[in-house]
């Protein structure tokens, strides 16, 4: 789904379309309602990236079980790829 915002909104906010995505993705985050992968996908950036953006917001990381759950999720799919890649 593409989200059209007028440009006379994105004036009225301040800032250019970049700035507007981080605004929204930076809301839905504190609210909960979007991971860090997410909102970082959102903005166009790394996991790293949007961390920056919320330390300088002064705003701290939501870590739920859930993302921790599936951090080591995906850590143990590299972890197998790494060592099925080795092996070839």
């Amino acid at each position: 789904m593409m989200l059209n915002i007028p440009d006379e909104i994105i004036r009225g906010l301040g800032g250019d379309e970049q700035s507007v995505l981080i605004e929204i993705a930076v809301a839905l985050y504190k609210l909960r309602r979007m991971t860090l992968a997410r909102a970082a996908r959102l903005v166009g950036t790394d996991r790293i990236g949007f961390q920056r953006i919320l330390g300088e917001r002064g705003l701290e990381l939501n870590y739920t079980m859930e993302a921790a759950e599936e951090d080591i999720r995906l850590a143990h799919e590299l972890s197998e790829r790494l060592s099925s890649d080795r092996s070839r």
